[in-house]
């Protein structure tokens, strides 16, 4: 199993006030998730889930990342998901 390294920032616009607000890379804490019977053996998949109040209207917003990694040490996809939010930028990731 790999170990997920990240870059950069991401930035999420608030769905209420329309605010951008900043996510640091080192923000971000990944643990593996667990296995289920309809990946392929050797994928593994590291989550991080944050979430933070609005710096303008303190609504919650968050993002969760999922990096699949397959085979081990590969990069094989990240999967982005904004709560009460929209993505204006996503950081990068390495396994």
């Amino acid at each position: 199993m790999g170990v997920v390294s990240t870059s950069g920032s991401t930035r999420l616009k608030c769905l209420n006030c329309q605010t951008i607000n900043h996510i640091s890379s080192v923000e971000l804490d990944f643990s593996e998730v667990p296995p289920n019977e309809s990946q392929p053996v050797g994928r593994t998949g590291h989550e991080a889930s944050l979430s933070k109040v609005c710096t303008q209207c303190s609504s919650q917003i968050g993002v969760t990342y999922t990096v699949w990694e397959f085979p081990e040490g590969n990069l094989e996809e990240v999967d982005a998901k904004a709560r009460n939010a929209v993505f204006m930028e996503r950081c990068s990731f390495r396994v």
